[in-house]
């Protein structure tokens, strides 16, 4: 996407409409559920998975739907714990045999599984900036043919049969 990332509506309502655009009208509505978890999820993400999904549903934000890419967010957010215990335990730099200094594969897998967190979340519409250019689904059906728009407003095109 060309340009500045949009800022978020929430934050656009709380800090004031500087720039007078409108807001974002198709902010989407989620069908509220939790899904049943996937059984390859270890105990830390089986854990993260009713605790954390506990509190969408609460605000409602997930829907039985999302059940694929919200095991992806649990398995990444229990790789980071798990990673971070380590790096908390053994520390983030390593002495290797030769006696030199070097930053812990511990270290790298926690980075590597936070960006895979913080990706997930905003694939899920969790981020607040994520949100802002969602549409709901239910805006849709009104909009179902692109072209209509276009249709009416160009001259010489006649309206295409359906």
């Amino acid at each position: 996407m060309p340009g500045r990332r949009p800022k978020a509506t929430i934050d656009r309502k709380l800090g004031g409409n500087a720039g007078k655009r409108p807001f974002n009208k198709r902010e989407p509505v989620v069908r509220v559920g939790l899904p049943d978890p996937p059984e390859f999820l270890d105990a830390d993400a089986k854990d993260h998975w009713y605790t954390f999904g506990a509190e969408l549903v609460k605000e409602q934000r997930i829907g039985v739907v999302y059940g694929p890419i919200f095991a992806t967010y649990c398995v990444a957010w229990s790789r980071w714990v798990q990673a971070e215990r380590r790096v908390r335990s053994d520390g983030a730099v390593q002495v290797t045999p030769n006696g030199f200094e070097q930053k812990s594969a511990w270290l790298s897998i926690a980075d590597r599984a936070w960006s895979q967190v913080v990706k997930a979340l905003a694939e899920m519409g969790l981020t607040p900036t994520a949100q802002s250019r969602a549409v709901r689904v239910d805006d849709v059906a009104e909009d179902a043919d692109p072209f209509a728009e276009f249709d009416r407003t160009s001259p010489g095109v006649s309206a295409r049969a359906h």
